[in-house]
């Protein structure tokens, strides 16, 4: 994965739009370039069942929604209103199925999924002037269209114009309020600017709606990730609790381990150090060399006055970081301070 510079106030982090800017090598072309343009989650990390985060959300979501083909546009989901846009739309891997789309689209050019799928296309060719382009047309047509709007969001994020992005974003969700590819990413480029609150009300508005659907998988991870999103939010403004039981709502199925460390990180902050425990002895079950959740239960046992086994943490976080420096080169990737337990 690529890590680069996030524009929002000078912070730095991982991008996972062309993730709601992203960019890492997954084996396949296809898969890197869909996934980086159209990824449905900000944060990524190591899945407890030993493959990446990544690939976990990619398999559920593909699981949901079947094999992708240009005809899975036409969802059976509700249209979400008068923007046209249905709840969500199947991710598409293989980029030679997007690219028919233009074609599709030249033929009918009222076909707002075929505009989608043609401009999905150029995005992730990262060829932004055209992606731009055909969505500008597209709003002059159409100016009542949703996706537009979505597609200019994406444009101006690549080239960190954050405030448009999420002008454009806002845009979408006002033309289908309950399209809920754009109100996640729109959540998720608000939490990345530091725009909790606002981060908050886009994504517990989604969650709101979602509620009184019919829970079918792909329904489902969406709404996983917007409680996530939520939760990151949450954190930010200094509600720890209200972070943690926003997580808890997935938690007994979860299988990403960052999401679970994020858990654990929530009871900590709120002092809840039983359920922060148990988070941890999960998560180590099954990474237990990964010194980094060694570290987070060090601070638990320190937490709960513990000190012998915290103690014991910390020597283990200490031999496996001497690991990876001899037989890696890597090197520390954080520094052990007193202040950390």
């Amino acid at each position: 994965m690529q890590f680069q510079k996030n524009s929002c106030k000078g912070c730095i982090g991982w991008r996972d739009q062309g993730d709601t800017g992203l960019l890492a090598p997954l084996p396949r072309l296809g898969a890197i370039l869909a996934v980086a343009i159209f990824g449905t989650s900000t944060t990524y990390g190591i899945a407890i069942s030993g493959i990446t985060a990544a690939q976990a959300e990619e398999k559920a979501k593909l699981a949901a929604t079947g094999s992708a083909k240009i005809g899975a546009a036409k969802s059976s989901a509700r249209a979400s209103n008068s923007g046209g846009m249905p709840l969500y739309v199947p991710l598409v891997l293989d980029l030679r199925i997007l690219r028919r789309a233009a074609s599709v689209y030249q033929r009918e050019p009222n076909n707002q999924l075929a505009f989608f799928d043609a401009a999905r296309y150029l995005l992730s060719t990262r060829d932004y002037v055209a992606a731009e382009k055909l969505a500008r047309g597209a709003l002059r047509a159409h100016p009542q269209w949703s996706s537009p709007n979505f597609v200019l969001a994406k444009v101006f994020d690549v080239q960190f114009e954050d405030q448009q992005c999420i002008e454009y974003f806002k845009l979408a969700i006002k033309a289908s309020p309950h399209w809920l590819d754009a109100s996640l990413a729109c959540a998720d480029k608000l939490n990345a600017c530091e725009k909790s609150a606002e981060a908050v009300a886009v994504s517990t508005e989604a969650l709101e709606y979602c509620a009184g659907l019919p829970k079918e998988a792909g329904l489902t991870i969406y709404m996983r990730n917007l409680r996530y999103s939520k939760a990151h939010a949450l954190y930010n403004l200094k509600d720890f609790s209200g972070a943690a039981r926003e997580m808890e709502v997935d938690s007994a199925h979860e299988t990403l381990a960052i999401r679970l460390k994020f858990l654990a990180e929530c009871y900590v902050r709120s002092r809840q150090w039983n359920k922060a425990l148990t988070i941890a002895n999960r998560i180590l079950q099954h990474s237990p060399n990964d010194y980094s959740f060694r570290l987070l239960r060090a601070q638990i046992y320190a937490g709960m006055n513990q000190p012998k086994k915290a103690i014991d943490d910390l020597s283990k976080c200490l031999q496996l970081k001497k690991y990876m420096v001899s037989n890696t080169g890597i090197g520390p990737m954080d520094v052990l301070v007193e202040g950390e337990v």
